[in-house]
């Protein structure tokens, strides 16, 4: 839903470019991706670093037109923009840290969480953000976390040592680039656990009706049969992000309190209604 996908891209937007100014910027890091090439834009010509974002991020735009649906591409763009905009009107903030390595954990943290928020929408803020999204496109078991590392690698590298002449200041930058890769997958895969439950009950088609009508999830219809009476009985396959469990057990118990439920946790679920869906 757009106001879901509107209310992530500001939160997200805002956490990041907050974290951005107060910890990475102040620090001298450079934290790979479009905002690393924005910095590096920042340091070579003046250029405000959330407008050097945008910039940077137009070829990958054109590029991915093809292979992208134009909803997703405009989400995209969208939180892009604003994301860079967030960058640039946070620029008054001052250093909080005041020390790298501070900045670094901090800085890691608060822009993986800013990152992570709009990720779990499936929207992406372009530069290595997109790029590591198109190439998890092609091989989905790959974590987002760590293509975002192995992307940002080169340009901390190219930052650190050709712009700002400093070893050291590539050796923090890569811990900052873990810990915001670190912070990327720890929420998104709290966001893809799941629940799966098995439902059996005389009143099964009620209670379908009422998970689809209240919880707007779909489920699967098993057929059984007991073991001891040899009585048929449809079985209701439904799986629900963790979250949706103590709505979903009172929607079945209200239809019958009789009813035979069991469930187990999920490491993930993805697929239609769910995250996969929404990148």
């Amino acid at each position: 839903m757009w106001i879901f996908d509107s209310l992530a891209i500001l939160v997200g937007g805002i956490i990041y470019g907050a974290s951005i100014n107060m910890f990475i910027v102040s620090g001298d890091l450079i934290p790979g991706g479009a905002t690393g090439l924005g910095i590096i834009l920042n340091e070579l010509t003046g250029l405000s670093i959330g407008w050097g974002i945008i910039l940077v991020n137009l070829p990958l735009f054109i590029f991915s037109m093809r292979r992208l649906g134009r909803i997703f591409l405009m989400k995209t763009v969208i939180a892009t923009v604003f994301s860079g905009l967030m960058v640039d009107v946070f620029a008054f903030m001052p250093d909080v840290a005041g020390d790298r390595i501070l900045a670094c954990i901090f800085g890691g943290i608060s822009s993986g969480v800013g990152l992570a928020i709009i990720f779990q929408r499936g929207i992406m803020t372009g530069g290595s953000d997109l790029l590591s999204h198109l190439i998890r496109l092609s091989y989905p078991r790959l974590k987002m976390g760590k293509l975002l590392l192995i992307v940002d690698g080169f340009i901390i590298i190219l930052g650190s040592l050709f712009v700002y002449a400093d070893l050291v200041g590539a050796l923090y930058s890569l811990i900052l680039a873990f810990i915001t890769s670190v912070s990327v997958d720890y929420v998104l895969s709290h966001a893809e656990k799941g629940t799966i439950c098995f439902i059996i009950s005389s009143k099964s088609e009620q209670i379908e009706l009422q998970i689809l009508k209240l919880l707007g999830r779909g489920a699967t219809i098993l057929y059984g049969r007991g073991s001891y009476l040899r009585c048929e009985r449809n079985v209701i396959l439904c799986a629900v992000y963790s979250y949706e469990l103590s709505k979903l057990r009172r929607i079945v118990y209200e239809c019958d309190p009789h009813v035979f439920f069991m469930s187990t946790n999920a490491s993930e679920i993805s697929g239609c209604g769910f995250l996969r869906e929404r990148q």
